[in-house]
């Protein structure tokens, strides 16, 4: 009976011994997989590969050519793994990556990710890179401090992000796309506190592009809350698309107002220089007659719901670009449903972008008191929400039925 013990002892001992030497075949075929998943999703030409296969440790090497279609740069990309096989369940298994580059894309330290297998299925990565410059011709990247965790099976999250995005004076063309994209958590935070906190975001978006070059865009987007340092916001969604939005005049508005926001121009001359970007481009853009739809918004908070419909559209155009016609050549139709401590947090908000400073209080309740007794704010039955239905064509703005000279809007 002993020695029947003993050689069951044995036994389970010499199988379990084999359990990383086993998990060390998985992984080789795993990473195999992975360089196969990187040429086919992302278009990298696999040139060499070498796995070096351990009983608890392993390492491996895999090599891709990065051809980039803007410029003439040609990029070698390595990936260097390192296999600690584990002792499944136990211990799990974990990989630690290296990617290097040359040119080099990050300086000057490498990009590192580890990745975790568990017993159940789970797998994490954790990326890190403290200090990251990328620049590959029209696109520069700068992060000042890149730390993430991304977990598969149970849950998608990104955490500890803080970085720097810049664009250098030229946009490549656009291009059709189709994405669908969803977090768990996202935050953006400082050393010292966190800034935003945006939990289980879902975003869906296409772009296509006709053959006259207008663009259509479309974005559905929803997050369950966002948090700041004073508020707490959510659930949020936003329905929008964009219609005839001519691709050449956008392109050289956006490298125009990049050029603008990289130069050290005095504030008076950025305006009339963006002055002149819209004069310039004004017109060829409104001819195609775009059309931006919201077919759904709202977000909730402490203070109440903001929810609403727009829909801005251009009417008629002539040759030459006159900001002071815009309002008779647009038409906009629209809907916002809030309660009043929420409106007056908001127009509060936007008197600030707007004017550059603070809205006294007892000038504000004067206009919303106007603004109730004129029958503009109107009070919807059974709620304490407040609604506001906009009318806006041919110069003239009616809401809830109440025709408004747009100076009595102006706050000031």
């Amino acid at each position: 009976m002993k020695k029947f013990s003993l050689i069951a002892i044995l036994f389970i001992l010499t199988v379990a011994t084999t359990i990383p030497y086993w998990t060390g075949l998985i992984t080789e075929q795993q990473i195999s997989l992975f360089d196969q998943s990187v040429n086919d999703l992302l278009g990298f030409e696999p040139t060499t590969h070498s796995y070096q296969r351990g009983w608890f440790q392993s390492s491996a090497q895999s090599n891709f050519n990065v051809s980039s279609p803007s410029t003439t740069t040609k990029y070698h990309l390595t990936l260097l793994h390192q296999i600690n096989h584990g002792f499944l369940p136990l211990k799990p298994t974990t990989i630690d990556t290296i990617l290097r580059s040359d040119p080099p894309l990050c300086i000057p330290q490498p990009f590192k990710i580890q990745t975790v297998f568990q017993a159940d299925g789970e797998t994490a990565y954790f990326f890190n890179a403290p200090h990251c410059y990328f620049k590959q011709g029209i696109v520069q990247l700068q992060s000042q401090k890149l730390q993430g965790e991304v977990r598969f099976n149970r849950d998608f999250k990104i955490k500890n992000i803080l970085s720097q995005t810049e664009l250098a004076p030229d946009l490549a063309d656009f291009m059709p796309i189709t994405t669908e994209f969803a977090l768990a958590e996202l935050q953006l935070s400082n050393q010292s506190r966190l800034a935003v906190k945006l939990t289980d975001i879902q975003l869906r978006g296409k772009i296509t592009l006709d053959q006259e070059d207008t663009l259509t865009i479309t974005l559905i987007t929803s997050l369950l809350s966002m948090m700041t340092d004073d508020q707490k916001y959510g659930p949020g969604f936003l329905d929008l698309e964009l219609r005839r939005g001519y691709a050449p005049a956008i392109k050289e508005m956006m490298n125009t107002l990049i050029n603008i926001f990289h130069s050290n121009l005095p504030p008076y001359q950025r305006k009339m220089t963006l002055l002149g970007v819209v004069m310039r481009h004004g017109a060829t853009l409104l001819s195609y007659h775009p059309e931006l739809i919201i077919r759904r918004f709202s977000v909730a908070a402490d203070e109440g719901l903001l929810q609403g419909t727009l829909q801005v559209s251009v009417e008629a155009t002539e040759n030459q670009f006159n900001p002071f016609q815009l309002l008779k050549w647009i038409k906009v139709e629209g809907d916002i449903t809030t309660s009043l401590p929420r409106l007056r947090r908001l127009i509060t908000q936007s008197f600030k972008i707007l004017f550059q400073k603070t809205i006294p209080k007892d000038q504000l309740k004067q206009h919303m008191d106007h603004w109730l007794v004129q029958g503009i704010l109107k009070q919807v039955e059974k709620s304490e929400n407040y609604q506001l239905k906009f009318d806006l064509k041919q110069g003239q703005l009616v809401i809830n039925g109440q025709p408004v000279p747009l100076t009595a809007l102006l706050l000031r």
